[in-house]
């Protein structure tokens, strides 16, 4: 009988294992950043895992280190975040979303892509976003 019930056992959490999945995420496309004012980046994660947080990490052009933000969830697996306000030296940004646990192991990571920072972007940020 513990036999049974141990194959049991072992065969749900199998089935459970065969359904999670592992997340992914994916940076929507941004048209540029205004100098010397912030931006805001959107992202999409699916599925959403619980006790994770995504974060956004950014730098200035092909300088120097990554610095992330921890983005905020709009719901729907569906996450943006505020930029630092740009120097008038920076020409663009490279940035990429990262999926992590809590004692911070990345479970995803979206592909690294340019922003291009432009004295002429035109961005209105919400009022959740200022």
């Amino acid at each position: 009988m513990r036999r049974l019930a141990g194959f049991a056992l072992l065969g749900g959490l199998a089935a459970a294992t065969a359904f999670a999945q592992a997340p992914s995420a994916a940076v929507d496309k941004v048209e540029c950043i205004p100098v010397e004012a912030n931006g805001v980046v959107t992202a999409r994660v699916t599925p959403e895992v619980a006790g994770t947080s995504v974060r956004l990490y950014f730098r200035w052009g092909a300088h120097g280190d990554f610095y992330y933000v921890t983005m905020n969830a709009k719901g729907g697996g569906r996450f943006w975040a505020v930029l630092p306000k740009p120097e008038r030296r920076n020409e663009s940004i490279e940035r990429y979303a990262s999926v992590v646990t809590p004692d911070g192991k990345e479970l995803a990571r979206s592909e690294m892509s340019k922003i291009p920072v432009t004295g002429d972007c035109r961005l209105r940020l919400t009022e959740k976003e200022l």
